[in-house]
């Protein structure tokens, strides 16, 4: 408690939606400024994201080897997004952690459960079709029980993981380094570098989301960059990560439970190729998902937009 008194000095902007939660308007706070905090916090998370993915499976290695530890070590670096981007909301751009997580702020968790369970069958009947004239090879992973724990309890952190740090982080850090809407004119022109400014973030974060994946075919490129996009308009429409985390939880936990039962846990982790169909069901999968998350949040009256406070229209200092 003590920690956030000292270091939130911000409050969003009242009636923002999601992208511009960490926009600020002071006088300490300069167009430069702001571009150097959204695009340096950004370079700085990729950094420490890459060290963790990275590093943490590596040092796992030395005293723990094997591939349940290995898949366990780099769930558990990607679950310390989640501090990591926490960290940079509180200490770098001086708000709130929890505006991170929705414009509530926090987690709205009716909203997650229900968006899990449609995302479950969304997700599984989209898998069956995609699987339709394939064989069904049973040769589970060995040991089986001890995949199945790092699958069932590490998986939903990890997911959790990408979300706070792709379509969370990112997006408002990017966001908030793209011009003000009054760069925008108008005519065709003002219209195209209005989008640019409103979809920035999401552009950009789903692109970094694609390209942190390492070496891979263009259409398992297509595949995660639009997979980073419907979650990134996801965020947008509702107002926070829990439809993204959702379906990122179903999505990951189908995936690895496949690899695990069928014995190709390896080939699911290493993946580097895939066929335009599969990929083309998934995102549609995806994108039905993300059409039915958006309707329920309005039958659930979500908010979509930082609430209204004593402060106007701009961002201050929080009073003490």
């Amino acid at each position: 408690m003590k920690l956030l008194e000292r270091f939130a000095q911000f409050e969003p902007k009242p009636g923002v939606d999601y992208r511009r939660v960490l926009e600020v308007d002071a006088k300490d706070r300069t167009p430069m400024r702001s571009l150097t905090l959204g695009i340096g916090g950004a370079l700085l998370a990729v950094y420490g994201y890459v060290w963790l993915v990275a590093g943490l499976p590596q040092l796992v290695s030395l005293v723990a080897p094997g591939p349940v530890f290995t898949m366990a070590s780099k769930a558990i670096a990607v679950a310390l997004a989640i501090p990591l981007t926490m960290a940079l909301v509180l200490l770098a751009h001086r708000f709130n952690p929890r505006w991170l997580t929705s414009v509530q702020p926090g987690i709205r968790w009716r909203y997650l459960i229900a968006a899990w369970l449609i995302a479950s069958v969304i997700l599984i009947m989209g898998a069956i079709i995609s699987r339709m004239g394939q064989p069904w090879v049973w040769a589970p992973e060995n040991p089986l029980w001890a995949y199945l724990a790092v699958v069932l309890l590490l998986t939903p952190l990890q997911a959790a993981g990408e979300e706070f740090f792709f379509r969370g982080y990112l997006i408002q850090a990017l966001h908030s380094a793209a011009p003000g809407g009054a760069a925008a004119g108008s005519g065709i022109q003002g219209w195209l570098i209005g989008t640019y400014q409103k979809w920035f973030g999401v552009v950009g974060s789903a692109l970094v989301f694609a390209m942190l994946h390492g070496t891979q075919s263009p259409a398992l490129f297509a595949h995660r960059f639009g997979f980073g996009l419907i979650t990134g308009w996801l965020v947008v429409k509702t107002g926070g990560l829990e439809a993204g985390i959702a379906v990122h939880i179903v999505n990951n936990i189908l995936t690895y439970g496949v690899g695990i039962f069928t014995g190709t846990l390896i080939q699911v982790r290493s993946i580097v190729f895939a066929d335009w169909l599969p990929v083309a069901i998934d995102l549609a999968a995806f994108a039905a998902f993300a059409a039915v998350a958006v309707w329920l949040a309005k039958r659930m009256n979500l908010a979509t937009k930082t609430p209204l406070s004593q402060f106007g229209s701009s961002s201050v200092p929080l009073v003490r």
